[in-house]
Formats: C-alpha cells, sequence, structure tokens
C-alpha cells in the first residue's frame, strides 16, 4: 500500500472515530474529531456533511447550514446532504430556500419517505397546504408505517379546514406510537376546529405531559383554556410561553384574545399591535384587533381594521362577521347583514355570524327570519348561550314573553356570568309585572358587571316605574353610560349636580332623547329660572317656536346652538339635580299655551263645530326603539272611530296602507301637510275637545296644554307612566288605558270605546 492508501485508510479511520462520538451523543469529541480531518481534508465531504448537521444539532444553525452548503458544493450528488441543508434552512425560516434544496434531493432520490415528509413540512410553512398534504400522502406512499408523516398529514388537514379527517391521521400516528406528543398536540387542535375544547385539552396536557418544553402545545393549550372559558388560566399559560420563548404575532395574538376575554380590552389592543408589529397584515391578528377596538367603542377604526384583515385575505370569514358588528355598532344594519351573510357564504356552519345575522334582522324588523337565523345557530350548536339570548330578545319583541324568559333562562344556565342575558331576563320579568323579580335580575347583573350601564339603567327604570322617584332618577344617570348610551349633546362647562349654588349663574340645560321629553321636561327649566338661575335650554328644530313662550325666563336655543354658561346639565338630569320627589311637586293644569292666532286659524279651517271634535293619533316614529309595543294599527280602532264625533289625525308619519284606510273614514280629517312644527299641532289640540293618543309626543303635548287627553299604554309602560293608576301627576289633565298584558291591546280599544260613550253621551262636549 502506498503512501496516499495510508494517509487514506487513516482518514476513514478518523472519520469512524468521529461519527461513533457523534452516534454516542458526545458532541464535544465528535465536533474536535471532525475539525481533526478538515485541517488535514478541507474539502472532505463526510466531514463537513457530518460536522454540519452537529452543528445544528446543538444549536448553531446558521454555522450548520453554510458548513452543510460547502459540503453539497463539494459533492452535490448527494441528496441526504440536500435533505440535511433543508432541514437547516426551515430552522431559518428560510422555507422557500429549504424547499427548493428538498427538490433537488428528490431529483436524486426519488423515494426518500423522509424527504416527502420534509418537503410537506416546508410547503406547510409556506402555506401551501393543498401541495404539503400531497407530499405527505407520498412519504406514506413508501412507508405505510412513517409516525411523523400521519401526524403532519393530520395538522395539514386540519389546517385546510378539514378537522375531522385529520383526526383521523392523528389516531393512525398515536396507534403506531402512543408516546409521540407532535400528534397530540396536533390531535389538540383538531378537536379544538370541531368544537370539543375539553377533549382537546385532554390531548393538549398529555403532549406536554411527554414534551414538556413543546411550545406550540403549550399555546394550543392555552387556546382550549379560552374557549373552555378559563380566560386567567390561558393568559397564565401564554405568559409561560413568552417567558420561554421569543414572542411570536401568534402567542401574542392569542394573548390578546385572553385580555379581551378577561376584559382588558385596552392591553388587548397593545398585545395585538405587538404581534402585527412582528407579522403586519396578518389578518387573524386585525380581525381580533377590531373585536379589541369595538370593546373600546371604537367601531369606525374596528371597521378599518376589518377591511385590512380582508384586504390581506378576502375569504376570511371570521373578518367579516367582525366586519358586521362593527357596522351594526354604527348603525349599518342592512351592511352588516350582508357581511354576516358573506361570512357564512364561506363557513356555513359558522354559528356566531349566524346568531349575529338574526340580529341585523332584527334591527330591520324581519323578525321572523331573526328568528330563524337563531334556531339555525341553535341546530349546530344548542349549547350557544348569545344565540339563546338573541332569540329570547326577538321573542320578547313579538311579546311572547314566556317564551322569551326560558330563552333567557337556558343562557344563563350556559353561561352563568352573562351579564347581558341577566339584563333581559329583567326585561322579561318585567313585561310579566314581576317587579321585585326583574330588580333581582338587574341586580345580578350589576353585580357580574358592575359598571355595565345598561344593568343599572334598567334597575332605574323600574324604581321610577314604582314611584321610587329619588333612587330611580339616580340610576337612570346611567343611561350616559350603559351599553348603548343615550347621547347628550355637552359642552366644556362643567356638569351642576345640584350641589353647586345656582342663583345669579348661567346654566345650559341641553335637549335629549325625544320630542316627548323634551315637552314633559321643559317645566323644570322654568322651576330652575325661579331659583335664580339665568336658564338657557336647548331644544329640538320642531319644539323651537312652541317654546320660545317660555322666553324670557328661559333662553331657547335650538338644537346645536351654545352660549356662554357657568354649568351645563342634561335636560332629563334635571330632577335628580333638584332633588324633585316626584310630578306632584309640579302638578299644574298646564304649563304650556298654544298662539291664539294660530288656534284661530284652525277654528276657521276646522268649519263649523257641530260635533264633538276629537284628536286622533294611532302610531308613532318608526325610529323609536319601542314603536312595535306602543303604536296601532289603524285598523285596530273600526269600533272607537264608529263614535258620532269629529275626528281628526294629529300625525304626520303614516304606515304603509294608511292613505287607503283613511280615504275610507270620512269623519277622520287628517292635515299633515299643514302641520309644520309643534306650535301648528299645539293650536290644532287647542281647538279640539280630547285628545285620543298612544303615548308619543303629542300626549305629552296636549297633557302640557292642559287639554283632555287619553293615551293608550303597552304593558310595560314607559317609566315615566308608574306601573298603575288612571291618573298621572305629570299631566292632571290626562286619563291613562293601560294594556292588561304585553300586547293586548282589544282590551285596551273596547275600555276607551265604553269610556268615549259615556262621555259622549253625559257630558258638556257632547252639547258644546
Amino acid at each position: 500500500m502506498g503512501a496516499d492508501g495510508h494517509e487514506a485508510e487513516g482518514l476513514r479511520g478518523r472519520l469512524q472515530e468521529a461519527v461513533g462520538f457523534h452516534q454516542q451523543c458526545d458532541f464535544a469529541r465528535a465536533e474536535q474529531a471532525y475539525a481533526a480531518i478538515l485541517v488535514d481534508a478541507p474539502e472532505q465531504f463526510d466531514a463537513l456533511h457530518l460536522s454540519g448537521v452537529l452543528l445544528l444539532q446543538t444549536g448553531r444553525t446558521e454555522a450548520g447550514v453554510a458548513r452543510i452548503a460547502q459540503a453539497v458544493r463539494a459533492k452535490p450528488e448527494v441528496a441526504a446532504a440536500h435533505a440535511n441543508l433543508a432541514m437547516g434552512l426551515m430552522q431559518l425560516g428560510r422555507s422557500s430556500e429549504a424547499l427548493a434544496a428538498l427538490d433537488r434531493a428528490l431529483a436524486l432520490q426519488s423515494d426518500a419517505a423522509a424527504t416527502h415528509n420534509s418537503r410537506g413540512n416546508a410547503l406547510a410553512d409556506l402555506g401551501r397546504r393543498a401541495e404539503a398534504l400531497e407530499a405527505y400522502d407520498e412519504a406514506l406512499r413508501l412507508d405505510p408505517g412513517y409516525v411523523e408523516a400521519h401526524s403532519n398529514r393530520g395538522a395539514a388537514l386540519v389546517d385546510l379546514g378539514r378537522p375531522a379527517e385529520g383526526l383521523v391521521s392523528l389516531d393512525q400516528a398515536l396507534a403506531l406510537r402512543a408516546d409521540f406528543a407532535p400528534a397530540h398536540n396536533a390531535r389538540g387542535a383538531a378537536l379544538a376546529a370541531l368544537g370539543r375544547p375539553a377533549e382537546a385539552l385532554a390531548s393538549l396536557e398529555r403532549a406536554l405531559a411527554l414534551q414538556p418544553d413543546h411550545l406550540e402545545a403549550q399555546r394550543n393549550r392555552a387556546s382550549a383554556l379560552l374557549k373552555l372559558g378559563r380566560s386567567g388560566e390561558a393568559l397564565s399559560a401564554l405568559d409561560g410561553v413568552l417567558a420561554l420563548a421569543p414572542e411570536t404575532a401568534e402567542t401574542l395574538n392569542d394573548r390578546g384574545a385572553a385580555l379581551r376575554a378577561l376584559k382588558r380590552p385596552e392591553e388587548a389592543l397593545a398585545a395585538f399591535d405587538r404581534a402585527l408589529a412582528l407579522r403586519p397584515g396578518l389578518a387573524e391578528v386585525l380581525a381580533n384587533r377590531a373585536a379589541a377596538l369595538r370593546d373600546l367603542k371604537r367601531p369606525a377604526e374596528a371597521l378599518a381594521a376589518c377591511e385590512a384583515a380582508l384586504a390581506a385575505r378576502p375569504d376570511f370569514a371570521e373578518a367579516l362577521h367582525h366586519r358586521g358588528l362593527a357596522l351594526a355598532d354604527l348603525k349599518r344594519p342592512q351592511e352588516a347583514l350582508a357581511s354576516f351573510e358573506r361570512a357564512l357564504t364561506i363557513e356555513p356552519g359558522f354559528v356566531d355570524a349566524l346568531s349575529n345575522r338574526g340580529t341585523a334582522l332584527f334591527e330591520l324588523k324581519r323578525w321572523p327570519e331573526a328568528l330563524a337565523s337563531y334556531d339555525a345557530a341553535l341546530a349546530i350548536d344548542e349549547a350557544h348561550a348569545e344565540a339563546h339570548n338573541n332569540r329570547g330578545f326577538v321573542l320578547l319583541a313579538l311579546n311572547r314573553v314566556e317564551e322569551a324568559l326560558g330563552e333567557f333562562d337556558r343562557a344563563i344556565a350556559l353561561q352563568p356570568d352573562y351579564a347581558m342575558a341577566h339584563i333581559n331576563r329583567g326585561n322579561a320579568l318585567l313585561a310579566l309585572g314581576r317587579f321585585e323579580a326583574s330588580l333581582a335580575s338587574y341586580d345580578a347583573a350589576v353585580a357580574l358587571d358592575g359598571q355595565g350601564g345598561s344593568a343599572q339603567w334598567n334597575r332605574g327604570l323600574v324604581l321610577l316605574m314604582l314611584g321610587r322617584w329619588r333612587e330611580g332618577f339616580e340610576l337612570y344617570e346611567w343611561r350616559k353610560r350603559k351599553d348603548d348610551p343615550i347621547a347628550v349633546n355637552q359642552g366644556p362647562e362643567p356638569d351642576w349636580t345640584g350641589a353647586e349654588p345656582i342663583a345669579g349663574k348661567r346654566i345650559l340645560v341641553r335637549w335629549e332623547q325625544g320630542l316627548g321629553d323634551t315637552i314633559q321636561f321643559c317645566r323644570h327649566a322654568m322651576k330652575l329660572a325661579e331659583r335664580g338661575a339665568e336658564v338657557s335650554l336647548s331644544v329640538q328644530a320642531p319644539l323651537q317656536r312652541l317654546l320660545r313662550q317660555l322666553e324670557p325666563a328661559v333662553r331657547i336655543l335650538g338644537p346645536d346652538e351654545s352660549v356662554a354658561a357657568d354649568y351645563r346639565c342634561a335636560l332629563v338630569s334635571l330632577p335628580l339635580a333638584m332633588e324633585l320627589t316626584g310630578p306632584g311637586e309640579l302638578a299644574a293644569p298646564s304649563y304650556l299655551v298654544a298662539d291664539p292666532a294660530l288656534a284661530s286659524s284652525w277654528e276657521a279651517r276646522l268649519g263649523a263645530r257641530k260635533r264633538p271634535r276629537i284628536g286622533l293619533v294611532w302610531s308613532g316614529s318608526t325610529v323609536h326603539k319601542n314603536d312595535h309595543n306602543r303604536s296601532l294599527r289603524l285598523e285596530q280602532l273600526t269600533t272607537l272611530l264608529a263614535a258620532d264625533a269629529d275626528w281628526v289625525c294629529l300625525q304626520k308619519e303614516f304606515r304603509p296602507g294608511d292613505a287607503e284606510r283613511l280615504a275610507a273614514l270620512p269623519n277622520l280629517r287628517h292635515f299633515a301637510g299643514e302641520l309644520g312644527d309643534f306650535a301648528d299641532t299645539a293650536a290644532l289640540i287647542d281647538r279640539l275637545d280630547l285628545v285620543i293618543s298612544v303615548d308619543t309626543s303629542v300626549a305629552h303635548l296636549a297633557g302640557a296644554l292642559g287639554k283632555p287627553v287619553w293615551i293608550l299604554l303597552p304593558f310595560p309602560p314607559d317609566w315615566r307612566w308608574t306601573a298603575a293608576g288612571e291618573t298621572t301627576g305629570w299631566y292632571p289633565s290626562a286619563r291613562l288605558f293601560r294594556q292588561p298584558a304585553a300586547g293586548a291591546w282589544d282590551p285596551v280599544i273596547d275600555e276607551v270605546s265604553r269610556a268615549l260613550a259615556r262621555t259622549l253621551a253625559e257630558s258638556p262636549l257632547a252639547r258644546s
């Protein structure tokens, strides 16, 4: 043997010794041996290749990739070197380069199952999940018992939205190797996607028992805990992940979701923003960011975040769902409905979208369709508390109160801390006349969410209805902070609470809510002026001309006008600030008068008085939230209108079909085109003998004028009419006719008809 032969033999011996150390995991001695070889033979392929693999194994990935690349250049025909180079490139996140290396490896050796499996991993990292699935299938064709390929195939199927098939593959992997932690992890993800979070949690905890440092399993466990409502545990788990590894967009996204569930939206938003700093444009994070912005009552920004998510991923059902919610917050229900329906086109079984589609339909007054949407949601997930709650809300609007109560009870049984369901349960009990029970439900909601103003406000309404004025008005202040706050056009002035001396001070009282509220409460502005205050009162445009009669004691401003003032106060806050204990303190036959000249012109317009004149209002504005309960259909009053009287329609807004019915009622005259504002309406009422009205601003106007007015009330009535009685301290000239139960108008109309017959027969009204 020549010198070269001896040298080669010696090199092979040294290489075998290095490989031996390597196989024994004695990495330090193996590395020294490889290094010694490379000093003598810098281009020795095996030493380059295997020392590169060792560098990868010991976490020195950049150096390992460089070393294996040198080996590939030295001997490009070895498939294993290309495959190992790809492994290092994937660790560095260079998946496109890794895929190219794997393709080169397969060109050299197409029957290597492990290389096909690695190729699937590279494709999955690149988001090419369908191609990844094909690669795993090829690996399994070559090696049916390949555990990793079964596991990866299952994970790919989950990512493709086929979790049931994925579960089958993962169970096959675990049948081959029960202690394979990645398969338990992926199985947990499959079960979570199938809506089985408790089973998912069990699989994930098994994965972590086998491999405690499996970060993806830790993150998935946190997601499962979140779905089980164990948000605090989820947050702790995610904080544990972040303590062990650098921040990733995915972990920060999940942390934000946990913070949202814990009602910490500011912190959630910060987590989502950090996630987007790491991976700008990530659709999942943008959608969750939109949800946090909605929590913070910033719906316009939420909508913009949804649009950004959809720009990145147009078929993202979750983003379409959040977009619908943001549009609903912005009072754009038709667009919200379209967004929910697009989400359902992509994902027909999307339960939250079905439920919220029902809510959009409800806002559009398409109530039967809304019920059908909730029913579809519950057919998929009977345990969906929000769908039960929302279904109950529609049933309540349809006056199917007992059914509604049952839905709210089911929602609470499923989610005991569901504050809104407790509030709605209180509303249902109120509709049944069970006032104390309704207060108990509102108290339960307050205990769950003391800062959620809706429960406090509703509790205040019941107390006012029960005549507990002081307590009620204190809680009525929550109207400004409830979930859908009542807007009050506030300025820069400090609030007047009643504690501050007011004599000689300028105070700006601002209108709020409806026209009837302004008519009812403007009397308080006059009383405030009597206490020595310089009072300015902003009112809605249709009331300006009528209320100028309060000047000079009270200066009347337009709805958006302002003046310099020392204090401000919302109009309906005056009773609380003035420490009034109820309407009896302000009882007076009237506090407004009609313009005599306008009234005289109406006298001429009405013609000679031959029979009693009765004004009629059967329906109010369709935009009123309770219009479906307070308003009647004109045809329901056929019997009443048969009374021997001259009937005058006092409303300006009509419903479909009203024009035809009015034409068929010659004894019911209407002047809608001539009623410009409330000064005109007041003048017309002045020339009538009686007004019969549902609960609208015209009823308030008649009462303020001291005109006899019969007010037809739904059950339960608005708080101001209290729970019982025919009279009201607000308007001494009013008589109240009450529904005995929700939706029961026939008994009311019958009682009004009998009362009118007696009045026409017995009172001077008939002889006027």
